[in-house]
């Protein structure tokens, strides 16, 4: 394990110190193109699983969102009771119910 930490040390260290055609650069090229293949496996296999944690994540958010309204909508429900009931209202219910 330490030699492969010791290796990747040596060839960053390589990788910032040569010119941009070096032969580290065409070494990381090389290397690059031969795992792309896998590379572009692992996103389409790892996909589903981003997409149904992104789906779950939102259901959450849905369902936390729809409870907050929820609650919000009774206290609005009961303050608006409270001021219908209120003596200086009445006007105001009268013209709330001639409405349309």
């Amino acid at each position: 394990m330490g030699g492969l930490v010791l290796l990747a040390l040596v060839l960053v260290t390589l990788s910032f110190r040569e010119e941009q055609d070096g032969p580290v650069s065409g070494a990381q090229s090389a290397a690059a193109s031969a795992l792309r293949p896998f590379q572009v496996a692992a996103d389409r296999i790892a996909e589903p699983f981003r997409d149904v944690y992104a789906w779950a994540d939102g259901l959450v958010a849905a369902r936390s969102d729809a409870d907050r309204l929820q609650r919000e909508n009774e206290l609005l429900r009961e303050k608006l009771a409270l001021q219908l009931t209120a003596p200086r209202s009445r006007g105001l219910l009268a013209r709330l119910l001639r409405r349309p």
